[in-house]
């Protein structure tokens, strides 16, 4: 009887506010460095490339962790979110007391460990306590907690008197996520949809069979290409977006703001885009075309909102891109583990791959081929990278929408039926 409320169907809801504080975290914490740049080189003695180093850090630890930490979480189950949280919350304590280029950069790098586990096992989380119909929206949650992290942490940071007072609220903040993790984490076998038969036949998958079975699935490789075009020009926009403002003349704070919006507009996408795609995209077919659609616009957005006139117009035109372009990006994390031949058994191992791959190609396209092509030419660098649009809108007719959202492929067939 002793802890048999942790099972029960409304507990879902708590497990993921779980994976929301867990990403919240590194994110509110990465981002202070960000917002903090010019303290930290003055006061640690930092070159740019050292400084580089730091912020990029928990990203480095993203692209080796993702697909580890989906193989992990196959084999062994929710302890590994647990050793994940436990980590991250060290590295930002660590951050908090130490001043030297080695140990910021290691706290960094133990930042990226929750993120990545989170990012990789929330469709498998949550389609443990939730129908497929509701994970799309949790995952959603999610992403929205990503954005809120960052928002805050890069907003927040600057008002605190030192650098460290800033690092210090972090590491208390850390260390009252780790003890909500403790008290409330519980794992949930099988599945809301699943038989007691299938539950008790429910095994974890080796490691061999998780990679092999994952690799050899056509449908991960047609979302991870969706999933890169979608992402490659949002995150150019988020990286280069204040850069390209001061190009204009606008100030570090005034480009700071405006940036702020394309990252609120991520934000709300994320809560409201699956509620508002479900109602719309009563066929597989029709959300195909909306997802089409909103790539066109989201490209067009990405390489010439930041052209708008300073003001109302060009706060609206970030906030409409930052919404506009990344639409259905829960949907596009949450697919991994709704593929035909997947499954809840290699979920996470697929939701991993599919974001490692993400990762490798938001890092080495934007950073080392395309801003070395265009210099500080802005309008190319963002047209470049908004150009990967056609991903989304090419492959879209490949990706399996029916099976994540329990929608027919066609109207006809919706009749049949």
């Amino acid at each position: 009887m002793k802890n048999k409320w942790k099972q029960a169907p409304w507990y879902g809801y708590v497990i993921v506010g779980l994976m929301c504080l867990g990403i919240f975290l590194p994110n509110f914490a990465q981002y202070q460095v960000t917002s903090l740049a010019d303290r930290l080189r003055t006061e640690m003695g930092l070159s740019q490339s050292q400084y580089g180093s730091i912020a990029t850090a928990p990203l480095l630890a993203g692209i080796i962790l993702s697909f580890l930490s989906g193989l992990l979480m196959d084999r062994f189950g929710h302890k590994v979110l647990l050793a994940a949280v436990f980590l991250t919350v060290g590295g930002v304590v660590l951050r908090a007391f130490t001043s030297g280029y080695w140990f910021m950069y290691i706290s960094m790098l133990l930042m990226g460990f929750s993120a990545s586990f989170v990012n990789s096992t929330t469709p498998k989380v949550a389609g443990a306590w939730f129908p497929a119909s509701k994970v799309t929206a949790m995952m959603g949650l999610v992403l929205a907690f990503s954005n809120l992290g960052m928002a805050l942490g890069s907003g927040t940071a600057p008002q605190f008197p030192t650098t460290q007072a800033a690092f210090r609220f972090a590491a208390g903040l850390a260390v009252v996520v780790l003890i909500l993790w403790l008290l409330l984490n519980a794992e949930k076998k099988g599945g809301t949809e699943s038989s007691a038969a299938e539950e008790e036949a429910e095994e974890r998958a080796s490691f061999r069979e998780s990679v092999t079975t994952v690799l050899r699935n056509k449908g991960l490789w047609f979302v991870a290409l969706c999933n890169i075009g979608m992402m490659l020009g949002m995150l150019s926009n988020t990286i280069f977006m204040p850069q390209a403002l001061m190009s204009r003349g606008l100030t570090e704070g005034e480009a700071g703001w405006y940036a702020v919006a394309l990252t609120m507009g991520n934000m709300i996408t994320s809560i409201v885009s699956p509620a508002i795609v479900r109602r719309i995209g009563t066929t597989g077919n029709r959300v195909r075309w909306i997802m089409r659609i909103c790539g066109l616009l989201g490209g067009i957005l990405e390489a010439t909102a930041w052209l708008l006139p300073k003001g109302p117009a060009l706060a609206a035109g970030l906030f409409a891109t930052g919404f506009i372009a990344v639409v259905f990006l829960p949907f596009l994390q949450s697919m991994p583990a709704y593929l035909e031949g997947i499954g809840r058994k290699y979920a996470a191992t697929a939701t991993g791959t599919a974001m490692t791959l993400q990762l490798l190609c938001c890092v080495i396209i934007p950073s080392y081929i395309v801003a070395p092509i265009a210099g500080d030419n802005y309008l190319l660098l963002f047209g470049l990278m908004a150009a990967m649009c056609i991903l989304p809108i090419l492959f879209s007719a490949l990706v399996p929408f029916e099976r994540l959202m329990n929608i027919p492929k066609t109207a006809a067939r919706g009749k049949r039926d």
